[in-house]
């Protein structure tokens, strides 16, 4: 009942979608986040806590944050569709 409540896993998906648009986090901010320097890697640990406490699953916030584009966020959330 709990899960259905949250809606399909498409809705999930893509609201963790929007989250990051709207802070940024991800594909959406600015800068480079790939590197392996320390501050690049703090800021994902501050953008997977925060995709966290707003109660994402942990699965999807890493898809998220470490997502090397937008586009590969939009083929994420269609194969929920499917």
């Amino acid at each position: 009942m709990r899960e259905e409540s949250r809606g399909t896993e498409a809705e999930r998906r893509r609201a963790a979608i929007v989250m990051a648009r709207k802070r940024r986090f991800g594909p959406f901010g600015a800068g480079d986040r790939t590197g392996g320097d320390k501050e690049g890697r703090t800021l994902r640990e501050k953008q997977v806590a925060a995709m966290l406490r707003a109660g994402h699953p942990l699965d999807h916030v890493r898809q998220v944050v470490n997502a090397v584009s937008e586009q590969a966020l939009e083929e994420w959330v269609d194969e929920a569709t499917d």
